[in-house]
């Protein structure tokens, strides 16, 4: 089997980014490379291929200090040869790097780019909503601004998405009213918290993409969605972790045990991640290679009116049990029937 090395899952994610960024004259790419001795930066008009302006940790000539300091630092000569040039604003190619430590300090140095800056958030910043609740099938009812709205979308994460889109629409002085009933519109594409009703069966299908904090944010709104309803948690490889993959695993599958959960269901990499909790779990955990031997066992193990999450990276394809789950729906057993194999 062939390993795939840090450098090439790197590469793997720029050319995904570079896919959706491009940089013009008026809103230059900021791209980033990061080596050993230190981080470069480059403002680029990709329409003719030229370097608006640029900043290196080698311009630094007489700077003490650590790298990640040396990478702010970098940012700010950044902002100050942009501002010579005539640049206010650009778009962040991070590079395929993770947003963290050196990358992260550059970005904050270039922050200066900006007029105005100007945090958003659920909590901790100056910015804030008067009060977010669930409801009952997790989307977020928010009052902010004099306007209240439910979200379109679920999740406290989403509702903290949009606190920054309503923090543009403050800045830009549009209509609140219709900024509000926008995001109590807004719909994301299938597999992105897509709800599914199945006769008594609820399925929340969010395995478009995957990471930690993603899978922290649908495991929130299961909880706020199960109520006194039976809970299945279907979890597939988190993909693009690098080296960190073991080990970031291995903390969401503690927490996805920490859910209790009636009937925890994994493939790829989570099936390692759980089996510590094999014991425990007993005939509550079921595992398979892939999506496809899982869907039958899994189905077979349905009552048909329970809330059933689906939560992995793309690459895995999830949906594939879609048509198992939604024809046991077909079939539903007594409430208080065991999760045990019909």
């Amino acid at each position: 089997m062939s390993v795939v090395t840090t450098r090439q899952l790197r590469e793997r994610r720029h050319r995904r980014i570079r896919g959706k960024v491009a940089g013009t004259a008026q809103r230059p790419r900021l791209a980033v490379f990061r080596s050993n001795l230190g981080i470069s930066a480059q403002l680029i008009d990709d329409a003719t291929g030229t370097t608006l302006a640029a900043a290196s940790w080698q311009h630094l000539s007489k700077f003490k200090g650590s790298k990640t300091e040396q990478a702010k630092e970098v940012g700010k000569v950044l902002a100050a040869n942009a501002k010579a040039a005539g640049i206010e604003s650009c778009v962040f190619d991070r590079g395929g790097y993770l947003y963290h430590g050196r990358v992260k300090a550059l970005a904050e140095g270039a922050r200066k780019l900006a007029h105005r800056v100007r945090t958003a958030a659920l909590k901790g910043a100056e910015l804030m909503p008067d009060s977010v609740i669930l409801n009952g099938d997790a989307r977020p009812l928010i009052s902010i601004g004099g306007q209240k709205f439910v979200l379109g979308i679920r999740g406290l994460h989403q509702a903290d998405n949009a606190i920054r889109v309503w923090a543009v629409a403050e800045e830009l002085g549009l209509d609140l009213p219709q900024a509000a009933q926008a995001l109590e519109h807004f719909a994301m594409p299938g597999g992105r918290g897509e709800l599914v009703q199945e006769g008594q069966l609820t399925i929340l299908n969010d395995c478009y993409n995957a990471n930690p904090q993603s899978f922290r944010a649908v495991i929130a709104t299961a909880k706020a969605m199960r109520k006194e309803r039976r809970l299945v948690f279907v979890a597939g490889t988190m993909r693009e972790l690098g080296s960190e993959s073991l080990r970031l695993h291995r903390e969401i599958a503690e927490e996805l045990v920490e859910l209790h959960p009636e009937l925890l269901a994994a493939v790829g990499d989570f099936v390692p991640a759980l089996e510590p909790y094999a014991g425990a779990l007993r005939h509550r955990l079921i595992t398979a290679s892939d999506p496809v031997e899982l869907a039958p066992r899994l189905a077979q193990h349905l009552r048909g009116d329970e809330i059933v999450v689906l939560k992995a990276s793309r690459g895995v394809a999830l949906e594939r049990i879609l048509p198992a789950l939604k024809a046991s729906a077909k079939h539903v057993n007594p409430p208080g029937a065991p999760l045990h194999p019909r």
